[in-house]
């Protein structure tokens, strides 16, 4: 029996689903403009994590909407 097993397995957290129980959480990288938007470095950071396969990624430090 592989000793990580449950790891790999879907979970459900209602109403969302996640492939599997890998999940990034914030980390500060200091990649966003000083305004709070999304750099590029920013986008491409959390794309290559994305390629990597966690499930859920919380994002940390950028902002959707300034209000």
């Amino acid at each position: 029996m592989p000793r990580f097993e449950k790891l790999f397995e879907p979970f459900d957290i209602p109403p969302v689903h996640l492939k599997n129980r890998i999940v990034m959480t914030p980390l500060f990288t200091g990649y966003a403009h000083e305004s709070g938007e999304a750099s590029v470095l920013t986008l491409e950071h959390y794309r290559r994590i994305a390629a990597g396969g966690p499930s859920m990624i919380v994002v940390a430090n950028v902002s959707v909407d300034p209000d």
